[in-house]
Order: structure tokens, then C-alpha cells, then sequence
């Protein structure tokens, strides 16, 4: 997770999302990290740290979207 990113937005965007993955819905208690904070909309494409464009996503299926 971003160290950017204010403690009570993470915990919003984790409560909000059920603390499941965006991708593959599985919950943080069946993945073997810690879920992620990512970007809807990259940084890089002009995306913001804003809440809005947050949620979660587990490891696997985070370095998956760049293959």
C-alpha cells in the first residue's frame, strides 16, 4: 500500500470493497498477503490519489494486469 495514501482512506476503501479484491473477489482472509491499495486509473494515465479512484486488489491479480 501507498504510504501516501492517508490511514482512514485506506481503511474507508477496505471497508468499502468488503476487504475482497476488485478482480477476483477473494478475501483477505483467504489470500496469503496483504490486499492493495491500487489505482483505478494509473498515476501515470493521469489518475489520482483521490478515493474515488481506490480499491483493493490482491497481489496476483494486481501484476496480472500488466502482462
Amino acid at each position: 500500500m501507498s504510504s501516501k495514501i492517508p490511514q482512514d482512506v485506506k481503511a474507508r476503501v477496505c471497508a468499502s470493497a468488503q476487504h475482497r479484491c476488485g478482480y477476483c473477489l477473494a478475501q483477505q482472509r483467504y489470500t496469503l498477503l496483504v490486499l492493495e491499495i491500487e489505482h483505478i486509473i494509473a498515476k501515470a494515465k493521469g489518475g489520482t490519489e483521490a478515493e474515488g479512484n481506490l480499491w483493493l486488489a490482491c497481489r496476483l491479480c494486481n501484476n496480472a494486469k500488466g502482462i
